[in-house]
């Protein structure tokens, strides 16, 4: 799918962002249905921290602005990095089965794979600072047409939210190893908690 499946999003370039009446922040998170919403309000792609923006504008602009992001079950996230990374030949000419990239990347640490870390990163790091949550909201990937809702809402504006930049593959579940599981579990342990998803 893309923009031009999408009159309203056709007719706007992408760089133009839209007009609200709430100033606000949008907080990509890789792989969390970003760069979708990012089209949908007229947004340059970036991947930066909630505490990152907050100390660039201030403590005082941050608090006058709605300020969100979309998280998306942990394991479901590395899946799709795997994946989409997989998908862009940048797992090398041999690629690593999903297991082992997991093992490569969550406890060898190895850089030939873990090349970004705030990539890789759990929500924690990209949207906390002191153990403290920095946004207004958090919406969940599995249910975006609700998220979507409340944050046009918020806004004051009537947009659809289209799918771009996603990827297909298998259900993980039943097929990764419990060496993988326990890796990822442990890695994204404070995210599974805070935002209540299932291990």
């Amino acid at each position: 799918m893309t923009q031009a499946d999408y009159p309203e999003l056709r007719a706007r370039p992408i760089t133009q962002q839209v007009a609200t009446r709430v100033p606000f922040r949008f907080i990509h998170i890789n792989k969390c249905a970003g760069s979708s919403i990012e089209i949908a309000l007229g947004l340059q792609k970036t991947h930066v921290t909630a505490a990152d923006v907050r100390n660039h504008v201030g403590a005082d602009a941050w608090d006058r602005m709605f300020t969100f992001s979309v998280v998306r079950h942990p394991i479901d996230r590395v899946v799709s990095i795997y994946h989409y990374r997989a998908a862009q030949d940048a797992l090398g000419a041999d690629p690593p089965t999903l297991d082992a990239w997991i093992e490569a990347v969550f406890q060898r640490r190895d850089p030939a794979f873990l090349d970004e870390t705030l990539m890789f990163a759990p929500f924690e790091q990209w949207l906390c600072a002191d153990g403290a949550v920095l946004v207004d909201y958090v919406a969940r990937v599995e249910a975006m047409e609700e998220g979507w809702r409340h944050i046009c809402g918020t806004l004051s504006i009537d947009l659809p939210l289209g799918r771009f930049n996603a990827n297909r593959y298998p259900d993980w579940r039943g097929q990764l190893g419990r060496s993988a599981l326990a890796t990822l579990n442990d890695a994204f342990r404070d995210d599974f908690e805070r935002y209540q998803y299932d291990t």
